[in-house]
């Protein structure tokens, strides 16, 4: 049987985790094994078929399935023959023997028999898992973070490690989920993110976890939810995980949140707080920001803010708690990012103000 890395190309070789990644996401199919064949009226050929069908499924978790058939060049009377007397004994076979029932749209298992290649080979359909995280630590990134210049390689600008993080919430769920579905890798895919360096608190961040290549496609959620909650204590924590499917993570990436914040703030000299009007919408126009600029077009934004408590913790220290439209660069919002941002925390205050811890605290339905 070939592998994934084999039957993708015999000849490349794996050479870091990000290239492993690319690869999984894009193949078309998982496994393959070949075979051979004297023609398609050999009795044999639809039991060796189905034999070798077992062969490569025997492992894998699968209630449905569809099964697809590459043909050599014949004409239409030859491939409608074909298709009864390869294609459909061999979906009822699989249907009756294997007790699978065969769906064309939802299914977790996709066989091809490729005639041309002679290749039997399968896609394994991911499995899918939805609910919130929340996040407790400011060196952790949402999903993991690859360098940038070197892709995962390593080099002098990560200083040889590939990753500007060691840690992200995406490697963290994945050490649970990855071995209890016996897949390859996982992806998480978040309602938006957060920053590394911001906290995500409350009942947390609507997210998918995505698992690749699954053997597995049952498992207990609750005891998933308290393996990562217990090796990941002081780190993230997950709750209200379901099984979900591929529609819903364009739903999630398209949802538009408001979203609370708590930022502590300081600024250059005494303010007088009195000057922003509390529970109003301030209307806010941005310019993408200068952190930002490299890696996402400049453009104008129009948002919206709402402050709903400022706290005086000193002359020059508060918390302000706020209530933002999806996609508000926040901590433009509290320094101005050289009137890139109007208005902003500091103009309202006439101080220069800086953010300098964020808390997301809801994230709003």
């Amino acid at each position: 049987m070939l592998k994934l890395e084999e039957s993708l190309s015999r000849e490349q070789v794996l050479l870091h985790e990000l290239q492993f990644r690319d690869r999984v996401k894009s193949a078309e199919y998982h496994y393959a094994v070949s075979f051979e064949f004297d023609g398609f009226f050999d009795d044999a050929l639809v039991d060796m078929l189905f034999e070798k069908i077992k062969q490569l499924s025997k492992e894998v978790e699968f209630d449905s399935f569809k099964l697809g058939c590459s043909w050599p060049e014949v004409d239409d009377a030859q491939k409608n023959h074909l298709k009864f007397s390869v294609q459909t004994k061999l979906i009822n076979m699989i249907e009756k023997d294997l007790g699978k029932k065969a769906e064309f749209s939802l299914h977790n298992l996709e066989f091809l028999i490729d005639f041309n290649k002679k290749l039997v080979l399968i896609r394994i359909q991911p499995v899918f898992v939805r609910g919130r995280y929340c996040k407790y630590s400011r060196g952790i990134a949402q999903t993991e973070f690859f360098c940038n210049r070197c892709r995962g390689n390593g080099c002098w600008y990560c200083k040889g490690t590939g990753h500007f993080s060691s840690e992200s919430v995406e490697q963290l769920i994945a050490k649970t989920m990855v071995p209890v579905f016996d897949s390859k890798l996982m992806i998480l895919h978040g309602a938006g993110r957060e920053d590394m360096d911001v906290l995500m608190l409350g009942k947390g961040r609507p997210f998918i976890a995505e698992l690749l290549m699954p053997k597995k496609r049952v498992a207990d959620l609750k005891k998933i939810t308290e393996e990562i909650n217990s090796s990941c204590a002081e780190k993230i924590s997950v709750n209200s995980l379901e099984f979900c499917s591929l529609k819903d993570v364009s739903l999630l990436k398209d949802a538009l949140h408001d979203k609370v914040y708590s930022a502590f703030v300081t600024s250059d000299k005494e303010v007088d707080f009195s000057k922003i009007l509390l529970n109003e919408n301030i209307p806010v126009r941005q310019r993408t920001p200068t952190r930002v600029i490299k890696r996402r077009a400049d453009m104008e934004r129009a948002k919206k803010v709402t402050v709903l408590r400022i706290g005086e913790i000193t002359k020059t220290e508060f918390v302000v708690v706020m209530r933002t439209s999806h996609g508000t660069y926040v901590k433009e919002f509290i320094s101005g990012d050289g009137e890139k941002t109007v208005p902003s925390i500091s103009s309202l205050l006439d101080a220069h103000c800086s953010c300098k811890l964020l808390d997301v605290t809801e994230i709003c339905e």
